[in-house]
């Protein structure tokens, strides 16, 4: 079902649109004025949302881990694929025993040596401002302790 059914012309340039549910009717056009300066806040209102909506993600951090031979690998990056340099990377054990940290790079990545403990590795970012990110590198995704890759 189509939210607007019909759409009518009226006198001096109105239009009024017609909704199915709850008999919701929104008019614009060259009337009186008023229904023009309501689309304009709904406009800017909408503009703003959608501007500032962005703004956040860009600013939203996140950090990907992997093992890559004897290392545990992460790169760590803003929303919009902007790299988190001198970001503080710390690895824990299943226990939440930390077992490694460092500061990634210019990339936004860091490799570290694999930690010589069973199960999953939870992997902290602290990107400063209140910029933080979890990733939990889980044990059925990595080689088993020992393997040769």
């Amino acid at each position: 079902m189509a939210l607007f059914s019909r759409v009518q012309a009226g006198r001096r340039g109105r239009v009024t649109i017609l909704a199915d549910q709850d008999d919701l009717r929104l008019a614009a056009g060259s009337g009186a004025g008023r229904p023009s300066v309501i689309l304009a806040a709904l406009i800017a209102a909408v503009l703003t949302i959608i501007i500032v909506s962005g703004e956040a993600r860009a600013h939203v951090a996140y950090v990907f881990a992997w093992v890559e031979g004897d290392q545990v690998c992460t790169n760590s990056y803003f929303g919009a694929k902007n790299p988190i340099r001198s970001g503080k990377v710390v690895i824990k054990s299943a226990d939440g025993a930390e077992v490694g940290s460092g500061v990634t790079d210019a990339k936004g990545d860091l490799c570290l040596p694999r930690p010589q403990v069973e199960g999953d590795l939870t992997i902290d970012l602290e990107a400063g401002d209140d910029h933080n990110a979890t990733f939990t590198l889980r044990a059925e995704d990595m080689p088993p302790l020992g393997a040769s890759q």
